[in-house]
């Protein structure tokens, strides 16, 4: 099966991840994932997240698929702020071929 391109949104508490600020206790994660499918694409993120020792609370909505020929237009719609914090249609291209995954700005909050 040819790798897609998947976008999902997953609720993440601290968990024993020592790297997110305090007085944070958790973040809504804006993920990329390059899967064959939906299924394996949340779990190649959640899996990632959980090795980082944060604690997966939630997926947030539903997996919605990607057109990676649209990446760029995609960004600069959706994050004008932050085009410079993800790769560009390039390097995409190389993540389309060999999967992985993105991860947006994380949005943290200091209490559920």
């Amino acid at each position: 099966m040819e790798n897609q391109l998947f976008f999902l949104r997953i609720k993440i508490g601290r968990g024993t991840n020592e790297e997110m600020p305090h007085p944070l206790i958790g973040a809504i994660v804006p993920a990329y994932a390059v899967a064959t499918d939906h299924q394996s694409a949340a779990k190649l993120v959640a899996a990632n997240l959980l090795s980082q020792g944060y604690e997966l609370v939630a997926f947030e909505g539903n997996v919605i698929q990607l057109d990676p020929a649209r990446w760029g237009e995609y960004v600069s719609h959706t994050w004008p702020e932050f085009t410079a914090h993800f790769p560009g249609e390039s390097e995409l291209g190389s993540l389309m071929e060999h999967g992985g995954h993105i991860y947006g700005p994380f949005a943290g909050f200091e209490r559920a």
